[in-house]
């Protein structure tokens, strides 16, 4: 499973998630994606990384300049 950290502080509904925070990453055609955000792939492209937030039940997206790749 791909992961990312948060390059800077973010809130998300209402919590703030500090810099360095790891989020899990979903793919744009995972079908927890694409239940909230039907289509999406096509309209965000390369832009915009889906990630899940662990107090939402659904997952939001995040500009890619936000947050950098954990290579594991």
């Amino acid at each position: 499973m791909k992961r990312v950290r948060l390059k800077y502080g973010l809130n998300m509904a209402g919590t703030f998630f500090p810099k360095g925070t790891v989020l899990d990453v979903l793919d744009a055609t995972d079908e927890r994606v694409q239940k909230v955000w039907p289509g999406i792939q096509a309209k965000v492209g390369s832009k915009a990384v889906a990630v899940q937030f662990p107090h939402l039940t659904f997952p939001t997206f995040v500009h890619v300049n936000e947050v950098e790749l954990i290579r594991e």
